[in-house]
């Protein structure tokens, strides 16, 4: 549902002393470096850099081995250079979200510290049909990412993606951008293909018309098997990042990126090829016979810089990986380029770790400027249910336990006893003052109760924002504003909304429209809150 905040007296619990000192150390403001990421770290930052490596579309869900057998090449790189680096694998359904690579045969050994080199695996999320997967999984990333910035250096950071996975990485760089608490040096984009892949070949269903988006008539991506990203920037019809396979493109070269470098193939099956990204340094393999995963395979012969042809897994064999691929003449932004590719100094070379190659091919024009508001529901993916789909709640650490429900053109989530509703990890701004949402009760139960709760991310305790029974049944559609802790401004969090109820009971609740707001205009306490008198305060809008 997306409706106009009335001005209304609301009601909160503020549990103030339940949060653990230390999880935030201030209340920083945009623009302040890496406050935000060092703000929640753990320990101090003795890291140079950072590299994010994102896959793309995966049929069984499940990430493939080449992002991590590519970070290792790197870190061996970085080795070569002089310095030290670390793998971490980012998993956010898991605990911890972050952690070192141990699988050596994959990734080999990380150092104690050094250059981050990030693997995300966002493999169960990949092949989902339906609106806002892929942004969702962008959001939990930058709100990770920036919450662990005691130990990763959010002051230049490479953002490496791959097909689908080019999508997660521009949404990530566009709200690290917006933040001010990261400097995103590089993005670099092979064979992006943010368009899904052809429902059928030669009568054959690749995407069952039962995993296609349903329910919007108005929404062409049925034709596209629902794997489309074109809605991540439908809040900002201003954007012009250029055009894609039949939508607006997802990947947009930020303005504040100093370098976006596109690969791209147009010889590949079952549609599986990539495009041209506007604003970026576009390289396009001509008549080289690469396949959508090959190009991948191409960085990574180009991360080593040497003629040593090492790639011991079936994804990028020795016999896929063909001298041929280099030393051809080419072309980048159609005419600017057309020395022939060197292992030693195109694709992983241009980036900041490898000394920035000379050979750079001229970034094209025009760059998107970031206008990303974390207080439109973009800061809150899909919080009013409007993607039509689970996206934002059902993973990335995200529970949706209830139903999601249409009622004319508005969608919101129905739950029972003991269910939960929980969003994915996501950034609460430093100026983020309260979290909004609507509810009815269609059926009540004086023993039950709608909690909302907010955990941060890391080992600080949870904060109980609001319990309230539901004695009453509530007909219409009713607008909360709760008020976030000051020390979870600024922090990465997930907000679940909850019914708790004894055994039996037959309380539903139906919740809609969350989003982050900022401070009223006009904001005035009545009630002696901020002398410490009362536990509860009043808002009173005039």
């Amino acid at each position: 549902m997306r409706f106009l905040r009335p001005l209304l007296l609301m009601t909160t619990v503020v549990l103030w002393q339940s949060i653990g000192a230390g999880t935030v150390a201030a209340e920083p403001a945009r623009g302040g470096g890496t406050a935000l990421g060092a703000a929640q770290g753990t320990t101090q930052s003795t890291t140079q850099g950072m590299t994010v490596i994102t896959h793309g579309f995966q049929l069984s869900g499940t990430r493939p081995n080449w992002p991590l057998l590519m970070a290792a090449e790197i870190a061996a790189r970085v080795r070569d250079e002089g310095g030290t680096a670390k793998v971490l694998e980012y998993r956010p359904t898991q605990d911890p979200v972050l952690a070192v690579c141990t699988d050596t045969s994959l990734c080999g050994v990380s150092d104690a510290s050094g250059h981050s080199i990030v693997v995300v695996d966002w493999g169960s999320l990949s092949n989902q049909s339906g609106r806002g997967f892929s942004e969702a999984a962008g959001e939990a990333l930058a709100a990770v990412l920036l919450a662990e910035g005691g130990q990763l250096d959010l002051s230049a950071v490479h953002f490496i993606g791959h097909s689908r996975g080019t999508v997660v990485n521009s949404e990530a760089a566009e709200r690290l951008i917006a933040t001010g608490a990261a400097i995103v040096d590089q993005m670099t984009a092979l064979d992006t293909h943010d368009w899904g892949v052809g429902r059928s070949v030669d009568g054959v269903e690749l995407v069952p018309a039962t995993d296609r988006e349903i329910g919007r008539d108005d929404d062409p991506r049925g034709a596209r098997g629902g794997l489309d990203d074109f809605d991540v920037n439908e809040l900002h019809p201003e954007y012009d990042c250029g055009q894609s396979q039949g939508g607006d493109s997802a990947v947009c070269s930020w303005s504040l990126i100093d370098y976006v470098d596109s690969y791209y193939q147009r010889d590949g099956f079952l549609d599986l090829w990539g495009r041209s990204v506007q604003g970026a340094s576009n390289l396009e393999f001509l008549d080289l016979g690469l396949s959508h995963g090959d190009v991948h395979c191409w960085y990574r012969a180009s991360v080593s810089g040497s003629s040593a042809l090492e790639f011991p897994d079936a994804e990028c064999s020795e016999a896929e990986v063909d001298l041929d691929w280099f030393g051809v003449s080419t072309q980048c932004n159609a005419a600017d380029r057309t020395s022939p590719l060197q292992r030693n100094a195109d694709g992983f070379n241009a980036s900041a770790v490898a000394g920035g190659s000379s050979i750079r091919c001229p970034d094209g024009v025009p760059r998107q400027p970031v206008l990303f508001d974390f207080f439109l529901q973009e800061g809150l993916v899909n919080g009013d249910f409007e993607k039509d789909s689970d996206a934002g709640w059902s993973s990335n650490g995200g529970v949706l336990e209830g139903t999601l429900s249409v009622e004319g053109d508005n969608r919101f989530v129905q739950i029972a006893q003991d269910q939960e509703l929980r969003h994915s990890w996501s950034l609460l701004p430093p100026d983020g003052w309260a979290i909004d949402f609507t509810y009815r009760v269609p059926a009540s139960d004086l023993a039950a109760e709608l909690v909302v709760t907010a955990y941060p991310y890391g080992d600080g305790p949870e904060a109980e924002l609001w319990r309230s029974e539901l004695g009453t049944t509530v007909a219409e559609w009713t607008a909360v504003s709760l008020r976030m802790p000051s020390d979870l401004q600024g922090t990465a969090l997930r907000i679940e909304a909850r019914l708790a109820a004894s055994s039996g009971s037959g309380a539903l609740v139906e919740l809609d429209s969350f989003a982050w707001s900022g401070a009223p205009a006009g904001l005035l306490f009545d009630d002696g809150f901020e002398t410490g008198s009362v536990e509860r305060w009043s808002l009173v809008s005039p």
